[in-house]
């Protein structure tokens, strides 16, 4: 804790260099930076989307930035691999009226992690891309990978939906309070893909919607 004669030592060194902006003195500089983005997050109420899984984050969360600006869709996209509780909280606060969805890549690496994140980000729409062997040392065998990645949906209601890679048991024999959408290769997913093709390094594939 700085005391206020270093407080107005800091001041005067950097007073001018700071013009109009403000100089805040707190004593945990990231328990108040989770703070401020928890209270701004409470201003938005457009859908917010978090994306999670061992391999295919960052990936999924630009196909879904590609989407929405194609589709003229205002919006702000979680940059690079922030996907930390630090990094949810940097880009909550780059959060504007002005936007119609927002979309947040999540990791995790230890147990708990996972319940953190969404404490603060409040998804009204979540992805689990794919459960695999990566952090491992911190979250244990596969299933307890599984376990803390479902958790993305813990501050979910009846009203928000889940997406799952349905070809993962693991996801896919657990009970959900609210509505999931399926998707991958076999047939108990409601969005599969089919035709698989690579060729000069592009993918092709042909998507099959079900109602069920």
């Amino acid at each position: 804790i700085l005391s206020l004669d270093k407080k107005t030592e800091l001041l005067q060194k950097y007073g001018e260099k700071l013009g109009s902006k403000y100089l805040l003195f707190v004593q945990d500089p990231y328990q108040t930076l989770i703070d401020l983005a928890k209270e701004w997050r409470l201003q938005f109420h457009y859908p917010v989307v978090a994306i999670t899984g061992s391999v295919g984050k960052t990936t999924t969360k630009e196909m879904v930035r590609n989407i929405l600006k194609c589709a003229g869709k205002k919006h702000v996209v979680s940059h690079g691999n922030q996907n930390t509780l630090i990094g949810a909280s940097l880009n909550i606060l780059k959060m504007r009226p002005e936007h119609d969805f927002a979309v947040f890549e999540v990791g995790i690496g230890k147990k708990g992690a996972m319940k953190s994140i969404v404490e603060l980000l409040k998804p009204t729409f979540s992805v689990i891309t794919q459960v695999g062997y990566s952090h491992l040392e911190g979250l244990g065998t596969i299933h307890d990978v599984a376990y803390e990645k479902r958790d993305v949906f813990s501050q979910f209601t009846s009203k928000n939906i889940g997406i799952i890679n349905g070809d993962q048991a693991d996801l896919l024999d657990v009970s959900y309070i609210h509505p999931v959408i399926k998707f991958g290769l076999k047939g108990v997913n409601q969005i599969r893909a089919t035709k698989i093709k690579l060729h000069d390094n592009t993918i092709s594939s042909i998507f099959k919607i079900y109602d069920k």
